[in-house]
Parts: structure tokens; C-alpha cells; sequence
């Protein structure tokens, strides 16, 4: 896993498009230090959004809070109003 983690970082620095992170804190898959690894792969760190009390499963999350701030995350980023 950490070969294919460090592919994974090489292709985002290689790649100059623009990025869209969700990181769900509560998350026990892809956690709050995975975002860290994101944001010190990359130059251009505004494209984040961490959802409090969101899990992994965010667009079905428990916590209706959680689900619609990843949806209008996405949303706005798709319309090109990134943070």
C-alpha cells in the first residue's frame, strides 16, 4: 500500500488539474493524516473541505449535516467556485 501511496502523490504533483478533497474526520478508512499527506504533496492547497462528524460513507452519511456540505462541496466545486 505505501508503493501504491507514493505513485499516487507522484501523479497528483505531476499532474497540474485541480483537486477536490473530502476528508470526513470521523472517518476510520481514509483519515485526517491522509489529508496531511495531500496537502504536503501538493502546491496549491485550498481545495479541501474537512466534514466534521462525517464517516466514510458521506453521501449516505448518518449525520445529514455531514452529507450536504459534501454535496454542495462538490457542487460548488464543479461550477468552478473552489475555496
Amino acid at each position: 500500500y505505501y508503493k501504491i501511496m507514493k505513485q499516487g502523490l507522484r501523479a497528483i504533483r505531476e499532474y497540474g488539474h485541480e483537486h477536490l478533497v473530502i476528508c470526513p474526520e470521523r472517518d476510520k478508512v481514509i483519515s485526517v493524516p491522509s489529508l496531511k499527506l495531500y496537502l504536503d504533496a501538493v502546491a496549491d492547497r485550498k481545495n479541501y473541505v474537512v466534514i466534521e462528524n462525517g464517516t466514510h460513507c458521506l453521501f449516505y452519511d448518518k449525520d445529514p449535516l455531514a452529507e450536504d456540505r459534501a454535496v454542495d462541496a462538490v457542487i460548488s466545486f464543479a461550477k468552478g467556485k473552489h475555496s
